[in-house]
């Protein structure tokens, strides 16, 4: 009994989730700077399509994480999921590696030419949160070691969250980069082998006196000649009748009866 008021619960629990999560991303899809929100004042008319709430949740979640804000239906929506399946909860290390990844993004995102070319939704930057971060990594590492920082950062938490080695993909990548140098190099030897055949080819027929016509033999003409001799023979032979008869033919009379 307890067992199933726990399963109950936790369906309530998902689903309930799950509306969240797409109350999330309209409110999100449906952004508008002019609409508005806690930290400035929008006009009269609310452009985002799920209302004033949704529009002043969007706003938040857009000031402190920028593009970071389109995560949160995703994460929602993996969480509901996880509720009803438990199988597809991830390993610990893995949800620190998601984690660890997003921090990353919203950084990269703070960065001025992300600022210039990535918006989504007119959504653009890491947030407040991404700001934070970057001002804290230039003040003590200045550009270039924040630059490398920051690479070290995104491919620990790639590895953490994908869950692969770097030493088994280099492994994969030799190996099939060999392979497409063999065969590259095997084309190669066969089309040079083809070309030097065709060469060779040429070559010797420019080179060879022309052939002429082989005389027959004496003895393929007598031969020739007695066949012929016989088929002249057999075609006179059956044109004669095979017992011809030395007395002319005489007619007897009809017999009357």
């Amino acid at each position: 009994m307890i067992e199933r008021q726990t399963s109950v619960l936790r369906e309530f629990l998902a689903l309930a989730i799950l509306f969240m999560a797409i109350f999330l991303g309209l409110s999100l899809f449906s952004y508008a700077p002019t609409d508005p929100g806690f930290n400035h004042a929008g006009g009269r008319h609310i452009l985002n399509n799920a209302g004033i709430i949704g529009a002043y949740t969007a706003g938040i979640l857009v000031d402190f994480f920028g593009l970071g804000a389109l995560a949160f239906p995703c994460a929602f929506l993996f969480w509901s999921c996880n509720l009803i399946f438990p199988q597809l909860r991830p390993r610990w290390w893995r949800s620190c590696g998601a984690a660890l990844t997003y921090i990353v993004l919203l950084v990269w995102f703070s960065y001025p030419w992300a600022l210039e070319h990535i918006r989504i939704f007119h959504i653009q930057g890491g947030g407040f949160c991404g700001t934070i971060i970057q001002n804290l990594s230039l003040k003590y590492l200045k550009y270039y070691g924040s630059l490398l920082v920051l690479t070290f950062l995104t491919l620990v938490a790639v590895q953490l969250t994908l869950g692969f080695s770097w030493t088994a993909l280099c492994k994969r990548a030799r190996s099939k980069g060999l392979d497409l140098w063999y065969k590259h190099l095997e084309r190669a030897t066969r089309k040079q082998k083809i070309a030097a055949q065709k060469r060779q080819e040429s070559t010797t027929q420019q080179n060879d006196p022309p052939r002429l016509p082989l005389k027959p033999s004496p003895e393929r003409n007598q031969a020739q000649k007695r066949r012929y001799r016989l088929q002249q023979n057999l075609r006179h032979h059956h044109a004669q009748p095979m017992y011809p008869c030395p007395y002319p033919m005489q007619h007897s009379p009809a017999w009357n009866f």
